[in-house]
């Protein structure tokens, strides 16, 4: 039976969404796109007969091409791929970034050309290691704060920020002279996970423990009984270190990598 694609529909949602959610983890950024951040993606759908495949898309408000993909069986993917790039024709301009783990990297080797890349850690924290640094004198932000946020990205060269991230969760920094100095966001949630990012201080005010005290204070609002923050770092991040000593370890490593098409 051959293998159709299609763009992802209210009635195709639910059923995606309860497959992706199996694995919270390591499926986050493909849950987000067809759910939390549905309305700034293409996603496109693979079936055989009724049984589905897989998804593959692209999110709109990163300022490089990227996509992200989750199938049941490996001769989706090329399927998957050709209908993303209908929907997206920008892709095949490349480069294409993406995120993934291990064993998808490796088949999307077999589909496009790899450009570069290197591991990314995908780090976690129990509530018990998180408990041990205790208050914080981060504040909660919110839209009020978008202008000098984006003062604050901007200086920091903090890539992939928007001021529609203050709507995806908590977001904190520190203030000081009624500019933002430092800051930590929620890059996406979904129903039991979010993405802890956009960790920026303004170079002026560095090595002043600021940006562990935001990543400490958003990582405690991420988290509620039943829901889990997490966090990327690349394994050549000096961050990494730091992550390590506010008590996150290493669930999974992906790679972050760019692809061309051959």
């Amino acid at each position: 039976m051959p293998i159709r694609c299609a763009p992802l529909d209210d009635a195709a949602a639910g059923e995606l969404a309860g497959w992706l959610a199996h694995e919270p983890y390591r499926d986050a950024m493909p849950l987000s796109n067809v759910t939390t951040l549905r309305h700034a993606c293409r996603v496109v759908v693979a079936w055989r007969g009724d049984r589905l495949l897989g998804m593959a898309s692209s999110y709109d408000e990163l300022p490089v091409p990227n996509l992200t993909f989750a199938t049941r069986d490996d001769q989706a993917l090329a399927p998957l791929l050709a209908a993303l790039f209908r929907q997206r024709p920008g892709l095949a301009g490349g480069p294409i970034w993406t995120l993934l783990p291990a064993e998808r990297h490796a088949a999307l080797c077999r589909q496009l050309r790899l450009v570069a890349g290197e591991a990314e850690h995908q780090m976690t924290i129990t509530p018990a290691r998180l408990a041990a640094h205790g208050a914080t004198v981060a504040q909660p932000l919110d839209q009020r704060h978008a202008g000098a946020l984006q003062r604050l990205a901007d200086a920091a060269a903090l890539t992939g920020w928007h001021e529609r991230a203050l709507t995806y969760g908590p977001c904190v920094g520190h203030i000081v002279d009624d500019a933002v100095v430092a800051m930590a966001a929620t890059r996406f949630q979904t129903a039991v996970a979010s993405e802890i990012g956009h960790v920026a201080t303004h170079p002026d005010f560095r090595r002043r423990g600021r940006g562990a005290d935001c990543t400490i204070a958003v990582t405690r609002a991420a988290m509620r009984p039943g829901h889990h923050p997490y966090l990327m770092c690349r394994a050549g991040n000096p961050a990494l270190a730091l992550y390590r000593r506010l008590g996150f370890t290493t669930l999974d490593t992906f790679q972050l990598a760019r692809f061309a098409v051959h």
